[in-house]
């Protein structure tokens, strides 16, 4: 270290914090805080390629020691600093925060456990993928730790915490991509005009005509409806949290916090729900449930897939759908038929057409090639042997 510039104690007693910043020789400024008490301290290094950078980053240690939100020792486990990210770093909603406890507990720890957070290297990370191979866990679950393992090494790199993310050294499990089982636009129908009458035949008509999530309808307010400008606001979903459902969730992503227009069709279907349910006792107006059970309460998924779903589509005469696959017959019939990717992207609420595009590229294939034989349609071919003007 040369030139160093900048060097003094804060604090009385025996708890203090000492900072300096000077340039190295290599160019590089370094900023350090020394934390802890005279008779046990350690440091926390910031690296910059100016005084400013090491600075800002200075005083964003020191915020975040003052909070006590930084780990107190360079010897901090594994398994200490990952209990430190679920509850000081992570913003993540309940239910993805009990999957990331569940994968820490159960397939993280018990393999990296007690190494020390800055021992850590790629070689750590796949013994961890290797453990979970061989007690034949999914390549999905696979993917799941591999993502809390990536993201909360990022977050240790962006606080300055560990040099770089081991995971970066590791390979990324691969995931087949799956096949779905999707309705024709005659199976589509043939399902519709089975469940006219039923009880939920509005939820059904919402699901096929809109895309939605089961989640996003299922937690549906009646305020959330515009009936003038049949436009439906999405603003929340419903979650499992610890096997109850809740609602209160934003959706998945900013884009599934959404306002769609929805088609006439559609809601005289909501409309006649909305009468039928006037007509069982239930409340037809603000942050009350659109879909519920006969106690007005949230509807419990399984029961509506095992004893409403699943009948209903043995007796139409059409294939058994998980309800996701319902989404995926809505966005592949759209596509198919040439609506541009874009307002199908926006329709289900993804965070960008490019999400759209890597889901459904058999479907945009298609689309494109029925819009190309639509223009070629608009205009007469140019014949080689037309006089010139």
């Amino acid at each position: 270290m040369i030139n160093s510039d900048e060097s003094e104690s804060h604090g009385s007693g025996t708890q203090t914090q000492r900072r300096f910043i000077g340039k190295m020789l290599d160019e590089r400024w370094q900023a350090s805080l020394g934390i802890g008490t005279d008779v046990k301290r350690h440091r926390k290094a910031s690296y910059g390629k100016t005084r400013g950078e090491v600075q800002k980053k200075l005083r964003a240690a020191q915020t975040a020691n003052d909070a006590g939100q930084l780990p107190t020792t360079t010897k901090t486990t594994g398994a200490e600093y990952l209990k430190f990210w679920m509850e000081n770093i992570s913003r993540a909603a309940v239910s993805t925060k009990d999957r990331y406890q569940a994968d820490i507990t159960k397939h993280i720890n018990p393999v990296i456990g007690k190494v020390r957070r800055q021992q850590l290297t790629g070689l750590h990370i796949d013994s961890v993928l290797s453990k979970a191979r061989s007690v034949e866990l999914s390549p999905r679950s696979q993917q799941h730790i591999f993502s809390v393992l990536s993201k909360t090494l990022n977050d240790a790199v962006k606080r300055d915490l560990i040099g770089f993310n081991p995971c970066a050294k590791s390979d990324k499990p691969r995931l087949r991509k799956s096949k779905h089982t999707i309705w024709t636009a005659d199976q589509s129908q043939a399902f519709l005009k089975h469940v006219v009458g039923h009880r939920f035949l509005a939820l059904f008509t919402l699901a096929m005509f809109t895309g939605m999530r089961q989640g996003e309808s299922l937690a549906l307010f009646w305020s959330d409806i515009d009936w003038t400008k049949n436009e439906i606001q999405i603003s929340r979903t419903l979650t499992d949290n610890k096997g109850k459902a809740t609602i209160g969730e934003v959706p998945k992503t900013d884009a599934g916090d959404r306002a769609i227009i929805v088609p006439p069709y559609v809601m005289d279907a909501m409309d006649k729900h909305r009468g039928r349910m006037m007509m069982d006792g239930h409340p037809t107006s603000g942050e009350n449930l659109v879909f519920c059970n006969h106690a007005g309460k949230i509807i419990n998924r399984n029961n509506l897939f095992s004893r409403t779903f699943k009948p209903l589509c043995a007796k139409a005469g059409v294939p058994v759908l998980v309800w996701h696959e319902m989404r995926h017959t809505t966005a592949t019939l759209l596509l198919e038929s040439g609506i541009p990717i874009n307002n199908v992207s926006e329709l289900l609420g993804h965070a960008s057409s490019v999400v759209t595009s890597r889901i459904y590229a058999h479907a945009t294939k298609t689309g494109m090639a029925r819009v190309t034989a639509a223009t070629a349609n608009l205009f007469q071919p140019i014949k080689a042997d037309s006089p010139e003007n």
